[in-house]
């Protein structure tokens, strides 16, 4: 009987110990996907800040040609596809930072599991 609940004890103890070392490894996890989350979002907001230069380029570009200040082609041509650029990058950003968070979700989903 005495063997028995060692036995269980032991099991317990067992159980727990790896318990815990998934909860540390998740934490872990967890806390590389908020780093990589803030490292994409710091990316986005540098991207969204030069994005809206861009526009404001072209929106200046757009009225000296319409004033008759005559913004040469090539300048808006050079000032679309700057924007073109990045506003492509700007998405791929946005996309990493909504994978980030599915992915910080996804790591406090589990911790909370574990915990139960």
């Amino acid at each position: 009987m005495i063997e028995t609940l060692q036995n269980n004890v032991k099991e317990v103890g067992a159980k727990a110990s790896n318990t815990e070392a998934k909860l540390n490894d998740a934490m872990k996890r967890l806390n590389e996907a908020e780093r990589t989350r803030d490292e994409a979002r710091k990316q986005y907001n540098a991207l969204k800040q030069e994005f809206d230069q861009v526009v404001q380029q072209l929106q200046a570009a757009g009225a000296a040609a319409a004033a008759g200040g005559g913004a040469s082609d090539e300048e808006v041509r050079k000032t679309r596809e700057e924007m073109a650029r990045v506003q492509g990058e700007m998405e791929r950003l946005l996309q990493l930072v909504k994978m980030g968070q599915d992915e910080v979700n996804n790591k406090e989903r589990t911790i909370k599991q574990l915990q139960e």
